[in-house]
Formats: C-alpha cells, structure tokens, sequence
C-alpha cells in the first residue's frame, strides 16, 4: 500500500493555508463535518481523508470549536507554554457516518484513546519536557514514532505499526465456529472479511498498516538529541510506547552565560578553529 501524503502544517501546503483561513473567516461551523468540508477544495483532495480529518480535527480544536460550538476564532488562546504539570485533554469527536464517503475511517470514531501526554520541568535546566504514553492495540509487535515537520520545532507526532498478524487470519479468529461446525470454512462471512481485506493492503501476503497522529500540548524540538523513545511490554502483554521530547527554553529559563558572546583572539587561534568559526567546518586544502 503506497505511503500517505504527509500534510504539511505551514504556508508551503496550499490546502492548510486554506483550511486556516477557512476556520478565521468563520466559514466552517462546529457541525461541519470533515468529510463535507473535504469535498469544497480540490487542493484537500490531494491528501486522504483519514489525513484531512486529522487536521481539520486539529484546527478545530485550537480554534475552539471543539469545546464551544460558539467560541469566537482566536489563535493566541492556543499557547504553547505551561507551568508545571499539565495533562493535554483531547477533543471528542463527534463525526458520523456519511452516505457516499468511501474511505473506510470515515466510520470510525475515536475516543478517549489510551495516550497521555503531560508537561513537566527538567528540574536542571528548568526546560519544558513533555512525555508521552501510548497503550498499543493487542497484537502490535512493532511501532515507528516520528514528529512531523520540516522545521525545528513541530507541535505533531504520529506512530506508524503493523496490524497484528492474526488480525489478518480470518479462519483463525473464526476457528472455534468451524470447527464446532457451526459455519463452514467458506461461509460468506469469512468470505466476505477475506476480500474486504484487499481495501487495506496492496497484495494477499502483505501486513496492513496502521497509523495515529498526535497533536502536542506543546512545541517541541526535533532534533535526534532531543528525543527518547522506548518500548516497555506489561505483564498482562500489553505494550507500551513511551516518548520523551524536548521543549523550548522561556527567556525566564535562559542563563546568561548560554547567551554571553565570547570572543577569541585570532592571532592565538589554530588554523583549523579559523576554518571553522568562518566557514563552519575545515577546509579541505593542506594546512601549513
């Protein structure tokens, strides 16, 4: 199955900029429907539904929407910092079923899934750090988590998993039925799970893939060094994703000495650290 088109949430995606404004401008209500306002672009129609919905489910909870079907639009409400500890509290989403929408997320509705994600202080550095938890679906054996966006700081992660595999052995979940003889083998009901199998995966011997977006209580940094993540199994099986990342520093946080210009002496300074503090890495030619 080919990969998603990843939504970009800056002024370089054109569909963004125009789901922005459509949200300033007032021009979607809190009953709109992602799946309506889906089909009023075709620059949406780049990107999947199930992608769309995130978003549009995203910038209607930061606009408000969400909680206040008469909330007045204002994005400075949506701030990025916070003292102390602070758990992120998920909008419920409300969405139902639509006659002509054919991708199949567009009948499901989640809520109240097992994430957290909580803010705390480093009690060092006195930098924002945000931690995040995520039970994963019974049978999950592996998981990709990712933060979304081009730029230093990005307010999205997703996690990537493979299905369980016995969620694609439709005999095996019916076994029992099957074998009592209440169905056959080839009862239409297995039949049916069996070919319906295809709308999620690109070939017979192939793994669906599953993916979850999270929007972040905070901005955080993407760099490799300013992320941990782990995987912890419980003793009943279930396994956990843990992620830990990095915010910014507040200018109350910032020690002067992290922003003290030192200055060197050039004469006293090795060519190589001139190479460096002009250019930002060595030459390449011989030094004397």
């Amino acid at each position: 199955m080919p990969r998603q088109k990843i939504w970009k949430r800056d002024s370089s995606n054109k569909a963004h900029v125009i789901l922005e404004q459509m949200f300033l401008e007032h021009k979607i209500a809190a009953t709109d429907l992602p799946a309506s306002v889906y089909k009023l672009s075709s620059e949406f129609k780049e990107f999947s539904l199930n992608v769309f919905r995130t978003v549009f489910n995203e910038l209607k909870a930061k606009t408000g929407l969400a909680c206040n079907p008469n909330a007045t639009v204002g994005f400075d409400e949506a701030s990025n910092s916070s003292t102390g500890v602070s758990i992120h509290k998920r909008p419920k989403l409300c969405e139902g079923k639509e006659e002509g929408v054919h991708d199949f997320d567009s009948f499901i509705v989640h809520g109240n899934q097992p994430v957290q994600m909580s803010v705390f202080l480093n009690p060092v550095t006195r930098c924002e750090k945000l931690v995040v938890v995520v039970a994963l679906i019974g049978g999950v054996v592996d998981a990709k988590f990712s933060l979304v966006g081009d730029g230093p700081g990005t307010r999205t992660a997703r996690i990537d998993y493979s299905w369980p595999v016995t969620a694609v052995d439709i005999e095996a979940i019916f076994q029992q039925e099957i074998t009592s003889e209440n169905i056959p083998s080839c009862h239409p009901l297995i039949e049916a799970l069996k070919t319906d199998l295809q709308n999620f995966r690109s070939n017979v011997e192939e793994i669906p893939k599953g993916f979850m977006e999270l929007t972040l209580p905070i901005s955080v940094q993407t760099v490799d060094s300013s992320i941990s993540v782990k995987g912890k199994t419980n003793k009943d099986g279930t396994r956990y994703l843990i992620a830990q990342l990095t915010g910014y520093h507040t200018a109350y946080t910032l020690k002067a000495k992290d922003q003290t210009v030192v200055f060197k002496d050039i004469i006293n300074i090795s060519r190589v650290e001139l190479d460096i503090l002009l250019n930002g890495s060595p030459s390449c030619y011989p030094h004397s």
